[in-house]
């Protein structure tokens, strides 16, 4: 998967072409009668109108399309794994939406609605890991706005210190924070005002 930048803030893109070289390898073309119930020709046919959903991102069609030829093949393991690709490239589509909208949190919702149905796809993983990543580093600068005194920042700035490595993003919220929490020690230390004098009324005899 690839990441691209969106107002300061890294955002994933889908995955260009899926699996072309993937169907090229599995020799759909060259399965003979005596392997699958259809004629060949009815099987490349599919192949064809697969490539081209593929190549205008015709998400639903491609699935269906594959789907279809696995009902052909059954045991075609590389179309089992062009099915999975494509599923998961849905799953990243939906997840772009939610980013390109500002919401991180329902971005990371729906990879990890992908990660529970597909335990095994490490593309998935490594994407919740990043946007859990995403959404710490979007959580910490809401909170630089709430915090109410400065051991709220200082916790925050554990929280985010393992990510300025590897987020410019990251480096830069630290030096907010880190100025803000300076605010707030700088009024706790001020001296406060002297209490007002008490007043005296009037000395009666």
């Amino acid at each position: 998967m690839v990441l691209r930048k969106r107002n300061g803030w890294r955002r994933m893109v889908p995955v260009g072409m899926i699996g072309w070289s993937l169907l090229v390898a599995t020799g759909l073309c060259g399965c003979g009668e005596d392997e699958v119930p259809d004629p060949p020709v009815a099987q490349s046919a599919l192949v064809g109108r697969l490539f081209d959903a593929l190549k205008n991102g015709r998400l639903d069609e491609a699935l269906s399309l594959t789907e279809k030829l696995q009902s052909l093949d059954s045991e075609n393991l590389d179309l089992a794994e062009l099915k999975l690709r494509i599923i998961a490239n849905g799953y990243v589509l939906r997840c772009q939406a939610k980013l390109d909208a500002g919401d991180t949190a329902g971005a990371l919702a729906i990879i990890r609605e992908g990660c529970k149905l597909y335990p095994m796809h490490s593309g998935l993983r490594v994407l919740d890991e990043e946007l859990t990543r995403l959404n710490e580093l979007h959580e910490a600068a809401q909170s630089l706005g709430r915090a109410k005194s400065a051991a709220e920042l200082s916790a925050v700035l554990e929280r985010i210190a393992p990510l300025s490595a590897a987020y410019p993003e990251a480096k830069l919220l630290q030096q907010d924070i880190i100025r803000r929490r300076g605010e707030f020690r700088q009024l706790q230390n001020a001296p406060r005002g002297k209490p007002a004098a008490e007043v005296v009324g009037p000395v009666r005899p």
